[in-house]
């Protein structure tokens, strides 16, 4: 997990599990079984954006608001974005 705040007041969490996604003998990708993840603030965060870059540059998902949000983390990384 990497916690990062921009010049402009946005957080962005990127997570990402140590998981292998490439058989290096049999030259062909893994995908690891996922494993959920709870992301839980203390107060109620706004515009809430859940992206995964290696699928795409749309977000998977968007909240106005959010307190406790949770996802399964495959063997790519998430980039959660709020304020």
């Amino acid at each position: 997990r990497l916690d990062l705040e921009r010049a402009d007041g946005w957080r962005v969490i990127a997570l990402w599990r140590p998981a292998f996604v490439w058989d290096r003998d049999g030259r062909r990708d893994i995908v690891p079984p996922a494993a959920r993840v709870t992301i839980a603030w203390p107060r109620p965060v706004h515009d809430v954006t859940a992206t995964r870059p290696t699928a795409g540059a749309e977000p998977v998902e968007r909240r106005a608001q959010a307190s406790r949000v949770g996802y399964d983390l495959g063997g790519d990384v998430l980039l959660l974005s709020y304020r």
